[in-house]
């Protein structure tokens, strides 16, 4: 009786409840569902395993006849369930059955959907430890760092970055030299005969930052030359991957990772190859997605030196730089200042022509709200240009709003 009112319960929930595009409703099926596992999952992995493994086969398939958005939303919902059951097998016992779900997780990484590639990822973590096999982990590795880069879809590529990211989460750091996770993808990013194998290498950096954070921090130096050479790569795909990966990288690091990345990026500034300048930049503007904390830090050098590059003669250059400072100007927290982006960068474009108007706009704006790092970073070059002016009037303006920006900021040492 307990197994039939089980699997009645989870023909239910696959059938009915995963299939409902009412959000809400979905999400209370699948956590009735995930109870029913607590409670009833290890004592009834004979029936829900084949029953999961089942529902993948027909959903491949299309037996089940369900559009695209309904087919994913089912699809997600029971690769948790299916996760979630696994992680009773037995290690010793029930080897096959893991390796059998592991596969399933690893061909279902393939479905282009962004929730249905992360539910599996999700899954893919605790079942590692599982995986007593060395051979079948290293096989397992290596066929995700090889779809990375021959993955014939874009969402093939990104589905391999989330489950690498996944399996090395549960395999702990040291699989990444274990397995030579990292050349592997230093020799896919310098492939210069595949912009997909360049494309997959950034994505999987992306996804390995965003799953461990900090902990992939030590890797920065071995990972920042790659990324600087890849933001001036021919193909369109690749800079996009590349632009996505550094705000990735950035967000995730540390005070000390800001440290370390900074004074190699900055140098690149002052090379003499437009190409170099053109790398560093994109870099820099990444930046603008770091932690608060580590914002306020090194707001103060990058935008200074980003100004200094402006005059450059190469016209990509510039345009870059206006990028960055472009950048910078979006992730500003303060409405006031917000409303003021394209004043304040006409200024710092062509500060001649521009910095009187800033001034003015700065002036007849009433401040309600804290003045956050981003901001400073903007405006502080605008005031120092105006407090240098030989007009009284404009170096009053300047020195008015000076006054009025530092009893607004709320710590003094973003000042």
């Amino acid at each position: 009786d307990s197994e039939k009112m089980v699997l009645d319960s989870f023909n239910f929930f696959i059938d009915s409840g995963l299939a409902d595009l009412n959000d809400t409703v979905w999400s209370q099926m699948l956590n009735a569902g995930l109870a029913m596992i607590e409670l009833n999952g290890s004592n009834n992995m004979d029936i829900l395993l084949p029953k999961f493994e089942d529902t993948f086969e027909r959903l491949s398939s299309h037996d089940l006849q369900l559009d695209d958005e309904v087919s994913d939303r089912v699809r997600e919902g029971v690769i948790v369930f299916l996760g979630t059951v696994a992680r009773n097998l037995d290690a010793t016992t029930d080897s096959d059955k893991v390796q059998k779900v592991v596969s399933n997780l690893t061909e279902v990484l393939k479905t282009p959907s962004h929730s249905v590639q992360t539910a599996a990822a999700n899954c893919l973590s605790p079942l590692m430890p599982l995986m007593t096999d060395e051979d079948e982990r290293k096989k397992l590795v290596n066929l995700l760092v090889d779809r990375l880069a021959t993955g014939v879809t874009y969402g093939e590529r990104k589905g391999a970055s989330f489950g690498l990211a996944g399996a090395i989460a549960g395999l702990k750091l040291s699989a990444l030299k274990k397995y030579d996770v990292l050349q592997s993808l230093e020799d896919h990013v310098t492939n210069k005969n595949s912009s997909k194998a360049r494309e997959g290498a950034l994505l999987a950096y992306q996804s390995l930052f965003q799953e461990l954070g900090s902990k992939f921090e030590p890797y920065i130096d071995t990972i920042l030359p790659l990324l600087l050479m890849s933001f001036s790569d021919p193909n369109t795909d690749v800079r996009e991957a590349t632009q996505e990966a550094s705000q990735t990288v950035m967000a995730n690091l540390t005070a000390y990772g800001v440290q370390r990345a900074l004074p190699r990026v900055i140098s690149g500034l002052e090379d003499k190859a437009w190409r170099t300048k053109l790398e560093a930049i994109g870099l820099l503007g990444s930046m603008a997605y770091c932690a608060p904390k580590q914002l306020s830090s090194c707001l103060p050098m990058i935008v200074p030196r980003l100004l200094d590059v402006m005059a450059d003669p190469h016209q990509k250059v510039q345009d870059a730089t206006r990028g960055a400072l472009k950048v910078i100007g979006s992730v500003i927290r303060n409405p006031e200042i917000r409303n003021l982006v394209p004043v304040l960068m006409a200024a710092l474009n062509d500060p001649a022509e521009h910095t009187k108007d800033a001034l003015a706009k700065l002036m007849k704006t009433s401040f309600i709200h804290s003045v956050d790092p981003p901001s400073l970073a903007l405006i502080i070059p605008i005031l120092r240009r105006g407090l240098k002016d030989r007009v009284p009037s404009t170096k009053v303006m300047a020195a008015q709003i000076t006054g009025s920006i530092c009893s607004l900021t709320s710590d003094v040492k973003d000042i």
